[in-house]
């Protein structure tokens, strides 16, 4: 079995929610879900989950959080690669971008 290396983008707008963009329509991996959050120390993260939904394992998902401000402007970028470093078809996987 081959494994695949992978990226995905998520862009944030500075004042508002998460919002998954544009994503490789040739890969079977997506963004099921995703939040902004503030931990206890007060540093926001971008968390999410991942799933394969293709037919053979991938290796290394990379998330990317970019940070714009309201006229689309990026700011900084942020990455991840989600914790199970080979997802298998079916499989799902957790990403935690922590954003300083």
């Amino acid at each position: 079995m081959g494994k695949r290396a992978l990226s995905l983008l998520l862009i944030l707008v500075l004042t508002g929610p998460a919002v998954l963009t544009d994503v490789s329509a040739d890969e079977p991996v997506k963004i099921v879900s995703h939040k902004k959050y503030v931990d206890d120390s007060g540093l926001v993260h971008i968390k999410g989950i991942v799933e394969n939904t293709g037919s053979s394992p991938v290796g290394y998902v990379h998330v990317t959080a970019v940070i714009e401000d309201k006229q689309s402007r990026p700011l900084a970028t942020y990455d991840a690669v989600a914790v199970i470093r080979i997802l298998m078809p079916g499989y799902v996987a957790p990403f935690d971008i922590p954003i300083t």
